[in-house]
């Protein structure tokens, strides 16, 4: 068509097109000049947090659950102190490992339905000392069957750990956790105990592998293929996750009605004391998928469009994380005597939650999909 209309136009015209087609042409060699060196840009970033942050992460859990079954399998062998104080520090290891990949919850994690293995449930003491009271003592063959309020992670802080201000008893049993354990008729209780200990290993071995299997079809392989979806994605859960550390973490305890001390059951990690502790895994595990690990991070891409935004980002990660630290004691415990500690970090978390959403999402090109806990 357009030599038939150059055959028909005078040569100025002629020369005209001929001009706005070298412009086209030169343009379009730029975007294709272009358009390799972002991708690579933003593969290279996708690769190194599947790599260096994700895949990373879950063998750190996965060597912590081994950990953690073995001092569960001392302590179900040779119930005494220094086993169950064994078992207690590996149980908190793992909880941290856990919390440090727990703001992307996504691929694997979700695919095989084992997010509420590792992450807060609210269990049943009287449920699980049904189960354990059974004449035949729990095997591993029958945990999938299990209800979620009786297996998973903090089902194992109990056991461990005993309970805080559970509904409808009236005292907490953690002072009797070792009786428990090594008392008369106690052998299903440490049986219970070590498989679901293995439980968690299996499948943070699986989550492990997914992540760190080289093929096409592997986990980290279609995160990077994905591309600007996966850092859609990532931005996504990132803001997620930061509103809930403000909302279900630091402010849930400043909101918990009156007496206290019969809604500490309500409090992630109360049992175990590691409520703080985990707040801060958490912030923490968000950081390094902003920072990255020894390579390239969502900073790096933000930096590209918005070099200051990026460093506003990155003070305002350290303020959040420096300001949760400063509570200094568990979230139970510094509800009671330093409120305003705990009322600060929630303002530079949730200072953190806004830049995020508005600023950061606003460079990037992404639109923030989940929906909103707080009304912003």
């Amino acid at each position: 068509m357009k030599t038939s209309v150059r055959e028909n136009v005078g040569g100025r015209t002629c020369q005209w097109w001929a001009k706005v087609s070298s412009i086209f042409c030169l343009a379009g060699n730029m975007l294709l000049w272009a358009a390799p060196a972002q991708t690579a840009t933003r593969e290279a970033m996708l690769r190194d947090l599947a790599r260096q942050v994700i895949a990373s992460g879950y063998e750190d859990l996965d060597a912590s659950c081994q950990g953690l079954t073995n001092a569960a399998g001392q302590l179900a062998e040779t119930p005494n102190q220094v086993a169950l104080a064994r078992a207690r520090q590996a149980w908190t290891a793992v909880a941290m490992a856990a919390n440090h990949v727990r703001c992307f919850q996504t691929g694997p994690l979700v695919d095989r339905e084992y997010a509420a293995t590792f992450y807060y449930v609210r269990i049943s003491p009287p449920a699980i000392n049904g189960l354990i009271q059974q004449t035949n003592a729990i095997d591993r063959g029958q945990v999938p069957q299990l209800d979620g309020n009786a297996k998973g992670l903090f089902a194992l802080e109990y056991l461990l750990f005993g309970h805080k201000g559970y509904p409808g008893i009236d005292k907490p049993d953690g002072p009797l956790v070792l009786e428990m354990l090594s008392g008369k008729g106690s052998e299903h209780r440490r049986a219970y105990l070590l498989v679901l200990a293995q439980d968690l290993e299996a499948k943070a071995a699986q989550l492990a592998q997914d992540w760190s299997s080289s093929g096409d079809e592997g986990a980290a392989a279609k995160f990077v293929k994905a591309g600007q979806a996966s850092v859609n994605l990532l931005v996504n859960q990132l803001a997620h996750s930061i509103e809930d550390a403000q909302q279900n973490h630091l402010n849930f305890v400043l909101v918990l009605p009156q007496p206290l001390g019969r809604q500490l059951y309500r409090v992630e990690g109360s049992a175990s004391g590691t409520s703080l502790q985990g707040a801060i895994a958490y912030l923490e595990g968000m950081q390094r998928f902003y920072r990255g690990a020894g390579g390239l991070g969502l900073a790096d891409t933000l930096k590209q469009v918005n070099a200051p935004l990026a460093k506003r980002v990155e003070d305002a990660f350290v303020d959040a994380i420096s300001a949760t630290k400063t509570i200094g004691e568990p979230l139970e415990q510094a509800v009671l005597d330093k409120r305003d500690a705990i009322q600060n970090a929630c303002n530079k978390v949730h200072a953190l939650e806004i830049l995020f959403k508005v600023d950061l999402a606003s460079a990037l090109g992404v639109t923030i999909s989940f929906t909103s806990g707080d009304g912003d």
